[in-house]
């Protein structure tokens, strides 16, 4: 943040190394969240249920406040009904796996959320699309 805000770019030799190595920040998570859903039970997943519901319930009804309330553009109003109906992030899980040392339902929550993302998303956009 200091060098962005003194406007002091940063050597090509320093920064492709910490770029190479942000770069594999998304495939260690999902390789994590498949290992830890590897060892799942169809008990973690149905008591993840209630998690994702409300999450996904509670997200849209979150966005769909904020955009009634606010009233932006019509591109806003899309992009953050968008963004509150996405599924569960795989942060969540590594976050509960590093403080709570289980993650055996956040596992199952990114799982159950991004398949009933498959599903519910279409629909979304298609609607979205009628605004």
């Amino acid at each position: 943040i200091v060098l962005s805000v003194w406007q002091i770019e940063v050597p090509a030799l320093i920064m492709q190394p910490v770029a190479m190595v942000g770069d594999t920040a998304i495939p260690i998570l999902l390789f994590t969240l498949g290992y830890k859903m590897a060892g799942n039970s169809v008990r973690a997943a149905l008591s993840a249920t209630p998690m994702v519901l409300i999450r996904l319930l509670g997200g849209a009804a979150a966005g769909l406040a904020f955009v009634l309330v606010v009233d932006p553009p019509l591109e806003v109003k899309r992009a953050v009904l968008l963004a509150c109906a996405m599924p569960t992030a795989v942060q969540s899980f590594m976050l509960c796996v590093k403080f709570t040392r289980s993650g055996e339902r956040a596992a199952a929550a990114v799982f159950l959320s991004t398949a009933l993302a498959l599903i519910y998303i279409p629909f979304l956009m298609g609607w979205l699309t009628t605004l």
